[in-house]
């Protein structure tokens, strides 16, 4: 089985319609083909929020380490 990612602009009009979406995932199965739309939050979106629970600048990076040594220090 196959799985990929392409632009719902190629489809016909009838279909492009129903897929409101920029981006839908084609998988093949054994029974014929599965169209489903890429929610936009799945795509950099996510992968910016798994990069740190901070990163909207009020912790820095030595603050963080700064933190983490003194919990260290009181275990």
């Amino acid at each position: 089985m196959r799985d990929m990612i392409l632009n719902t602009n190629i489809l016909p009009n009838p279909l492009l319609g129903l897929i409101r979406s920029p981006q839908m995932r084609v998988r093949e199965t054994d029974k014929g083909i599965i169209i489903m739309p890429v929610e936009s939050n799945t795509s950099l979106d996510t992968i910016k929020k798994a990069r740190g629970m901070y990163t909207d600048g009020k912790l820095s990076v030595d603050k963080f380490l700064s933190e983490k040594h003194i919990e260290e220090a009181g275990r």
